[in-house]
């Protein structure tokens, strides 16, 4: 009797073992003849076996749900759940990052040639990781040129000569220090901050001309500009095509008098550059609320991202993906409901401060773990294995981690040898140091970006009425009445 029951203890204690080395196989992707070669030494569990122990762990996570809802532990509800479309991580680069820019100095490509990134191709799903550091650095590179040139700085080490104190702000009271920190920097945003909104931008019915070299804001109406001057005590109003003056100076008699009138010209490379600062500081505010897990902030980022993406494309799927959480979380949902749907926007697995992440970006890596089992099936993959393999797939991730912090594993990896980021920067801002991009020079020029504008909102204004009835067809959509 005593034999028996430590007979059995024993074999009981050796099939748990092969019950875990087998699911390490499983999770290793060991096909069926290798599990039946082990199995003849007596390490795993048979080719047979695998599919029972396969079909208990998914069980065994379907009772642990259970448990847990049984607990009053609710779930989390995202979007999915309320048919809400998951926004994804999405860098523009196509409207900054073009191959014909190479020779624009102080674009993308151009930089990115000059710090020879060769991994940043433009191909942004295949090497996201790559295009985010690149576009960061270039933008963290932008700002401190701006800083320099407010503060009247040669380089990062050189000590402020511009827009500082005028005395010894230490010693004064704290509302001094605000006072002077506020009209320091209110200086440097202006500076760095175009439009953002259609209110901000400046009036689009007159334009500014250079008549006899003297910069002179003129009306435009039905796409002429009008020019009214005195003649011998009579009113004349002289139309010329504003498409006119765009493409080459035009020369008009005034009186009697021959007067060369152009168009002031604009300076496309300090366009070109606060335009991507607003990408810049709307992705690195997106970041930061999402690490923070600030819902409020989040729900105002994606209402200013609609008008980015709808300049993009007015087809866009990611500007409906944020009109369509903004429209349930808003206005349809409870709210209550509507708070668990935001809260759920994000996932925090250790609990660390400021380390939250994006909810959806933690369920694609469920699904490449999924996917990983499923690939290990071989030619095996049936409807019915598949289901089974992906209800197990939470407890062989459980087992194999608790494995691999018992034995204290750590699987080795090979990195290339990456760039230092600083030479990188002090690089980028050599060629800005030269450049001054944010000293106005009328007519600078790119010729990869003819007519660049200085805001998403300067670019969209002829195009404001259209997004306004875009926005309220998928509001609409959502059967939300407008009265």
């Amino acid at each position: 009797m005593i034999y028996s029951m430590i007979l059995n203890s024993c074999i009981n204690k050796v099939s748990a073992i092969q019950r875990m080395i087998t699911t390490l196989a499983v999770r290793c992707h060991a096909d069926n003849m290798l599990l039946s070669r082990l199995n003849k030494l007596h390490i795993t569990m048979s080719a047979v076996s695998k599919g029972n122990i396969i079909t208990e762990w998914g069980d065994n996570y379907d009772n642990r749900l259970k448990k847990s809802i049984a607990d009053g532990n609710d779930g989390k509800l995202n979007g999915d759940n309320v048919d809400i479309f998951v926004t994804t991580n999405d860098i523009r680069m196509k409207k900054f990052f073009k191959k014909s820019s190479g020779r624009d100095v102080g674009t993308l490509y151009h930089l990115k040639t000059i710090i020879q990134r060769t991994s940043v191709n433009g191909n942004v799903k295949s090497r996201f990781k790559a295009h985010e550091e690149f576009a960061l650095l270039v933008g963290k590179a932008y700002v401190l040129e701006a800083a320099m040139e407010h503060f009247g700085m040669d380089n990062m080490e050189s000590i402020p000569t511009l827009n500082v104190p005028t005395e010894d702000i230490n010693k004064s009271h704290h509302s001094r220090r605000l006072m002077e920190f506020n009209k320091s920097m209110d200086g440097f945003i202006t500076m760095v901050c175009s439009s953002l909104s259609f209110n901000e931008v400046p009036d689009q019915s007159r334009v500014t001309v250079t008549i006899a070299g003297q910069d002179v804001q003129l009306p435009v109406e039905n796409g002429n500009v009008h020019i009214k001057f005195q003649h011998l005590g009579q009113a004349i109003t002289v139309l010329i095509s504003l498409k006119t003056l765009k493409q080459n100076s035009v020369r008009v008699m005034l009186g009697g008098t021959a007067v060369t009138i152009m168009i002031k010209q604009g300076d496309e490379l300090q366009n070109y550059i606060l335009n991507y600062l607003q990408y810049y500081f709307v992705l690195l505010n997106f970041k930061d609320s999402i690490r923070e897990g600030d819902i409020i902030r989040t729900s105002n980022i994606l209402k200013i991202a609609i008008p980015f993406f709808f300049n993009h494309s007015p087809l866009s799927k990611y500007m409906v993906e944020c009109i369509d959480f903004i429209l349930k979380t808003e206005v349809l949902l409870p709210a209550k409901l509507s708070l668990q749907v935001r809260v759920a926007s994000f996932v925090n697995p250790k609990g660390r401060q400021g380390k939250n992440k994006a909810a959806d970006l933690q369920k694609e890596n469920q699904v490449k773990e999924v996917k990983t089992l499923i690939r290990g099936l071989g030619a095996n993959k049936t409807e019915q294995s598949v289901i089974k393999i992906s209800a197990a797939a939470p407890v062989i991730k459980d087992i194999v981690q608790n494995f691999d912090s018992q034995i204290d594993f750590k699987e080795k990896s090979t990195s290339h040898k990456k760039r230092s980021e600083e030479e990188d920067l002090q690089c980028i801002i050599k060629v800005l140091r030269e450049l001054r991009p944010f000293r106005t020079v009328p007519g600078r020029k790119l010729e990869s970006f003819n007519d660049m504008k200085a805001s998403v909102f300067h670019e969209l204004y002829d195009k404001r009425g259209v997004l306004n009835e875009k926005i309220q067809q998928q509001f609409c959509m959502g059967h939300v009445r407008f009265f």
